[in-house]
Protein backbone atom coordinates (compact mmCIF):
# COMPACT_ATOMS: atom_id res chain seq x y z
CA UNK A 1 0.00 0.00 0.00
CA UNK A 2 3.04 2.39 0.94
CA UNK A 3 4.57 1.43 -2.91
CA UNK A 4 1.25 2.92 -4.29
CA UNK A 5 1.15 6.09 -2.02
CA UNK A 6 4.22 6.36 -3.09
CA UNK A 7 3.51 6.51 -6.76
CA UNK A 8 0.56 8.64 -5.99
CA UNK A 9 2.88 11.21 -4.60
CA UNK A 10 5.11 11.36 -6.73
CA UNK A 11 2.29 11.54 -9.43
CA UNK A 12 0.56 14.58 -7.76
CA UNK A 13 4.15 16.31 -7.15
CA UNK A 14 4.59 15.95 -11.07
CA UNK A 15 0.83 17.38 -11.44
CA UNK A 16 1.42 20.14 -9.11
CA UNK A 17 4.72 21.07 -10.36
CA UNK A 18 3.25 21.91 -14.13
CA UNK A 19 -0.47 23.05 -12.83
CA UNK A 20 1.07 24.98 -9.92
CA UNK A 21 -1.54 24.11 -7.46
CA UNK A 22 -2.10 20.83 -5.60
CA UNK A 23 -5.89 21.13 -5.67
CA UNK A 24 -5.86 21.28 -9.78
CA UNK A 25 -3.22 18.03 -9.13
CA UNK A 26 -6.00 16.48 -7.33
CA UNK A 27 -8.72 16.94 -10.19
CA UNK A 28 -6.66 15.85 -12.81
CA UNK A 29 -5.14 12.82 -10.98
CA UNK A 30 -8.61 11.71 -10.07
CA UNK A 31 -9.61 12.17 -13.60
CA UNK A 32 -6.59 10.12 -14.74
CA UNK A 33 -7.33 7.18 -12.48
CA UNK A 34 -10.87 7.14 -13.76
CA UNK A 35 -9.67 6.62 -16.89
CA UNK A 36 -7.70 4.02 -15.87
CA UNK A 37 -10.56 2.09 -14.34
CA UNK A 38 -12.72 3.54 -17.53
CA UNK A 39 -12.75 -0.71 -18.63
CA UNK A 40 -13.98 -1.57 -14.89
CA UNK A 41 -16.42 1.41 -15.60
CA UNK A 42 -18.02 -0.70 -18.69
CA UNK A 43 -18.16 -3.42 -16.81
CA UNK A 44 -20.18 -2.61 -13.88
CA UNK A 45 -22.63 -0.15 -16.64
CA UNK A 46 -23.43 -3.28 -18.22
CA UNK A 47 -24.11 -5.28 -15.03
CA UNK A 48 -26.12 -2.75 -13.53
CA UNK A 49 -28.58 -2.69 -17.28
CA UNK A 50 -28.86 -6.29 -16.67
CA UNK A 51 -29.92 -6.08 -13.03
CA UNK A 52 -32.35 -3.52 -14.35
CA UNK A 53 -33.54 -5.77 -17.37
CA UNK A 54 -34.53 -8.53 -14.75
CA UNK A 55 -35.68 -6.30 -12.17
CA UNK A 56 -39.72 -7.69 -12.90
CA UNK A 57 -38.74 -10.98 -13.64
CA UNK A 58 -36.69 -11.29 -9.95
CA UNK A 59 -39.83 -9.38 -8.38
CA UNK A 60 -42.59 -11.81 -9.74
CA UNK A 61 -40.18 -14.91 -8.40
CA UNK A 62 -39.87 -12.89 -5.23
CA UNK A 63 -43.46 -12.66 -4.74
CA UNK A 64 -43.72 -16.34 -6.08
CA UNK A 65 -41.12 -17.99 -3.58
CA UNK A 66 -41.60 -15.61 -0.75
CA UNK A 67 -42.24 -18.68 1.67
CA UNK A 68 -39.73 -20.95 -0.20
CA UNK A 69 -36.20 -19.18 0.45
CA UNK A 70 -34.19 -21.88 -1.26
CA UNK A 71 -36.22 -22.10 -4.41
CA UNK A 72 -36.10 -18.59 -4.38
CA UNK A 73 -32.66 -18.96 -4.20
CA UNK A 74 -32.23 -21.32 -7.30
CA UNK A 75 -34.72 -19.18 -9.25
CA UNK A 76 -32.98 -16.41 -9.03
CA UNK A 77 -29.39 -17.83 -9.83
CA UNK A 78 -31.03 -19.65 -12.88
CA UNK A 79 -32.46 -15.91 -14.39
CA UNK A 80 -29.13 -14.52 -13.49
CA UNK A 81 -27.83 -17.83 -15.74
CA UNK A 82 -30.45 -17.34 -18.30
CA UNK A 83 -29.52 -14.02 -18.93
CA UNK A 84 -25.59 -14.02 -17.78
CA UNK A 85 -25.79 -10.96 -15.70
CA UNK A 86 -23.36 -11.42 -12.75
CA UNK A 87 -25.04 -9.84 -9.93
CA UNK A 88 -21.45 -9.26 -7.86
CA UNK A 89 -19.78 -7.39 -11.34
CA UNK A 90 -21.65 -4.19 -10.44
CA UNK A 91 -19.73 -4.21 -6.69
CA UNK A 92 -16.26 -4.62 -8.79
CA UNK A 93 -14.90 -0.89 -9.39
CA UNK A 94 -16.38 0.39 -6.44
CA UNK A 95 -14.00 -2.44 -4.42
CA UNK A 96 -10.80 -1.71 -7.11
CA UNK A 97 -11.17 2.30 -6.08
CA UNK A 98 -10.48 1.12 -2.09
CA UNK A 99 -6.92 0.53 -2.39
CA UNK A 100 -6.43 3.57 -4.84
CA UNK A 101 -8.91 6.01 -2.24
CA UNK A 102 -7.06 4.51 0.99
CA UNK A 103 -3.62 4.76 -0.63
CA UNK A 104 -4.65 8.36 -1.64
CA UNK A 105 -5.41 9.29 1.68
CA UNK A 106 -1.95 7.92 2.90
CA UNK A 107 -0.78 10.38 -0.20
CA UNK A 108 -2.66 13.43 1.15
CA UNK A 109 -1.87 13.26 4.61
CA UNK A 110 1.55 14.44 2.98
CA UNK A 111 0.49 17.57 1.15
CA UNK A 112 2.28 20.17 3.47
CA UNK A 113 0.55 22.92 5.40
CA UNK A 114 -1.02 25.54 3.75
CA UNK A 115 -2.09 23.80 0.53
CA UNK A 116 -4.34 25.73 -0.87
CA UNK A 117 -6.99 25.14 -3.25
CA UNK A 118 -9.69 28.39 -3.29
CA UNK A 119 -10.03 28.63 0.03
CA UNK A 120 -9.39 25.87 1.41
CA UNK A 121 -6.45 23.90 2.64
CA UNK A 122 -6.14 20.45 1.41
CA UNK A 123 -4.06 19.04 3.86
CA UNK A 124 -6.74 19.43 6.79
CA UNK A 125 -10.35 18.99 7.30
CA UNK A 126 -12.91 21.52 5.65
CA UNK A 127 -13.87 23.55 8.82
CA UNK A 128 -16.66 25.48 6.56
CA UNK A 129 -18.08 21.54 5.37
CA UNK A 130 -18.12 22.80 1.90
CA UNK A 131 -16.76 20.23 0.47
CA UNK A 132 -18.00 17.10 2.55
CA UNK A 133 -21.46 18.73 1.18
CA UNK A 134 -20.65 18.46 -2.24
CA UNK A 135 -18.98 14.66 -1.80
CA UNK A 136 -22.68 13.53 -0.46
CA UNK A 137 -24.40 15.30 -3.24
CA UNK A 138 -22.18 14.20 -6.02
CA UNK A 139 -22.01 10.85 -4.58
CA UNK A 140 -25.70 10.59 -4.58
CA UNK A 141 -26.02 11.84 -8.10
CA UNK A 142 -23.42 8.89 -8.48
CA UNK A 143 -25.74 6.15 -7.50
CA UNK A 144 -29.23 7.49 -8.43
CA UNK A 145 -29.17 6.59 -12.05
CA UNK A 146 -28.14 3.30 -11.04
CA UNK A 147 -31.69 2.61 -8.73
CA UNK A 148 -33.71 -0.34 -9.96
CA UNK A 149 -36.49 -0.02 -7.05
CA UNK A 150 -38.19 3.50 -5.70
CA UNK A 151 -37.61 1.71 -2.63
CA UNK A 152 -33.95 1.88 -3.27
CA UNK A 153 -33.36 5.25 -2.84
CA UNK A 154 -33.72 5.98 1.15
CA UNK A 155 -30.30 3.34 0.97
CA UNK A 156 -28.88 6.04 -1.50
CA UNK A 157 -29.59 8.77 0.70
CA UNK A 158 -28.21 7.12 3.53
CA UNK A 159 -25.17 5.96 1.90
CA UNK A 160 -25.02 9.41 0.65
CA UNK A 161 -25.30 11.10 4.19
CA UNK A 162 -22.45 8.75 5.27
CA UNK A 163 -20.03 9.48 2.52
CA UNK A 164 -20.74 13.36 3.68
CA UNK A 165 -19.71 12.35 7.28
CA UNK A 166 -16.29 9.88 5.75
CA UNK A 167 -15.51 13.26 3.92
CA UNK A 168 -15.79 15.54 7.36
CA UNK A 169 -13.19 13.88 8.46
CA UNK A 170 -11.07 13.80 6.04
CA UNK A 171 -8.14 16.70 4.95
CA UNK A 172 -10.43 18.18 2.31
CA UNK A 173 -7.84 16.82 -0.18
CA UNK A 174 -9.51 13.72 -0.06
CA UNK A 175 -12.70 15.24 -0.26
CA UNK A 176 -12.00 16.75 -3.83
CA UNK A 177 -10.82 13.41 -4.95
CA UNK A 178 -14.43 11.56 -3.78
CA UNK A 179 -16.44 14.98 -5.39
CA UNK A 180 -14.44 14.81 -8.71
CA UNK A 181 -14.76 10.76 -8.88
CA UNK A 182 -18.53 10.78 -7.87
CA UNK A 183 -19.25 13.51 -10.70
CA UNK A 184 -17.02 11.64 -13.32
CA UNK A 185 -19.37 8.75 -12.28
CA UNK A 186 -22.54 10.32 -13.11
CA UNK A 187 -21.18 11.65 -16.59
CA UNK A 188 -19.99 7.69 -17.85
CA UNK A 189 -23.35 6.46 -16.83
CA UNK A 190 -24.83 9.50 -18.48
CA UNK A 191 -22.62 8.85 -21.68
CA UNK A 192 -23.11 5.56 -21.77
CA UNK A 193 -26.90 5.90 -21.40
CA UNK A 194 -26.93 7.84 -24.38
CA UNK A 195 -24.81 5.87 -26.65
CA UNK A 196 -27.62 3.01 -25.32
CA UNK A 197 -30.51 4.64 -26.41
CA UNK A 198 -28.88 5.92 -30.21
CA UNK A 199 -28.41 1.81 -30.21
CA UNK A 200 -32.18 1.59 -29.52
CA UNK A 201 -30.79 -0.32 -26.70
CA UNK A 202 -32.09 0.82 -23.89
CA UNK A 203 -34.09 4.02 -21.79
CA UNK A 204 -32.27 7.11 -21.26
CA UNK A 205 -32.14 7.32 -17.28
CA UNK A 206 -33.11 10.58 -15.62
Amino acid sequence: MNELADGLWWVLEFLRGISGSYGLAVIVLTLLVRLLLLPLGVAQFRAMEGQKKIQPMLQELQKKYKDRPQELQRRMMELYREHKVNPLSGCLPALVQLPILWALFLALRRLPEGSLFLLWDLSVRDPYLVWPILTGVAQYLSMKPTITDPKQNSTMLIMAAVSAIFAASFPTGLALYWTVSSLFSYGQYWLFQRRLVAAGGGVRAS
